[in-house]
């Protein structure tokens, strides 16, 4: 059944499921790119969140662009109100779940909680779907709501911040890749802080091979801010086709808060970056063992049958 005539399909980039490298997967307004089209079909009146009419602590809370304001850091809960709509001519009884993260929606570790239950919405109205957040000691969160009746859905996700002090890692990668030995390269890690205040902190960021073995190692111990900062640590003398490159950051108690470990294959990037398998040598002397073996061989396999007509003496 189509809602609209017209639609619109945007995208997203990410890479380890966690750094963003063409638009923010978490909001609705800041994609990599998008796609218009159109659906044959005439407009029918459905369900749908008012995203609009949000409420958190009974107070207007505005979804789109920046964050309109940062709660206390010891804020320990949050109560959340959102308008569901029926614009159709009868009672609609939705299906509605809810997933609670930290940050986003895209890791599977950062889930908090989930739920669901059962709205009915009276034909031409609004509902409010009223619950409480209960928060931890992470500044960021992120809840996602979907609505569903019959083949109809409606979406809607908010994200909310208040005051602390919790570093991530924002992008962790090499500057080329493979590595050969006559070439230099730069392994860098962006970090910041998750919002606008600043303390201490660790970053950790080393270069393995496949097996484990550390090649190359920095590390950075000091200010982090919500400005994006980068550590880089230029490397050379290397010939690698597989490596692994690790970050660990720390927050100013000491507390591991972020950690990648990212490999590097060559051959999951594409066979023509690869280098070629060495050219087959010809080892003469085992060519000449084998020459005589196998004459020896057929020599004796040639008595053989030429005298087994013969009498035996």
């Amino acid at each position: 059944m189509a809602l609209a005539p017209k639609y619109t399909l945007t995208s997203f980039f990410l890479t380890q499921d966690k750094f963003n490298l063409a638009g923010l997967s978490f909001t609705d307004d800041i994609y990599g790119s998008y796609a218009t089209f159109t659906v044959e079909g005439k407009s029918e009146k459905s369900i749908k969140f008012d995203r609009t009419g949000v409420k958190i602590n009974s107070e207007p809370y505005r979804i789109f662009g920046f964050l309109p304001k940062f709660y206390p850091a010891d804020t320990k809960s949050v109560s959340m109100s959102v308008p569901l709509k029926n614009d159709t001519a009868e009672l609609l009884n939705a299906a509605v779940s809810y997933e609670f993260y930290v940050w986003d929606g895209v890791a599977k570790e950062n889930l908090l909680k989930s739920w669901n239950e059962k709205v009915s919405i009276p034909k031409n109205s609004s509902k409010a779907l009223s619950f409480n957040l209960e928060l931890s000691d992470r500044p960021v969160y992120y809840i996602k709501i979907k609505a569903i009746v019959g083949d109809q859905k409606s979406e809607i996700h908010i994200r909310f911040v208040k005051e602390g002090f919790r570093p991530r890692l924002n992008y962790v990668g090499i500057a080329k890749f493979p590595l050969e030995k006559d070439d230099k390269a730069t392994l860098f890690a962006c970090y910041h802080n998750t919002t606008g205040s600043e303390s201490s902190g660790k970053l950790n960021l080393s270069l393995k091979d496949q097996k484990g073995k550390e090649l190359a190692q920095t590390s950075y111990n000091g200010k982090m801010t919500g400005d994006i900062e980068v550590l880089t640590k230029e490397i050379s003398g290397l010939n690698l086709e597989n490596l692994i490159l690790s970050a660990q950051l720390f927050d100013d108690k000491g507390s591991k808060v972020d950690e990648v470990n990212i490999p590097y294959d060559c051959s999951k990037f594409s066979q023509s970056l690869c280098k070629k398998p060495a050219e087959t040598r010809i080892n003469w002397p085992m060519l000449g063992a084998g020459a005589v073996i196998v004459l020896v061989a057929l020599y004796f396999l040639r008595r053989h049958f030429n005298n087994k007509g013969e009498p035996q003496v």
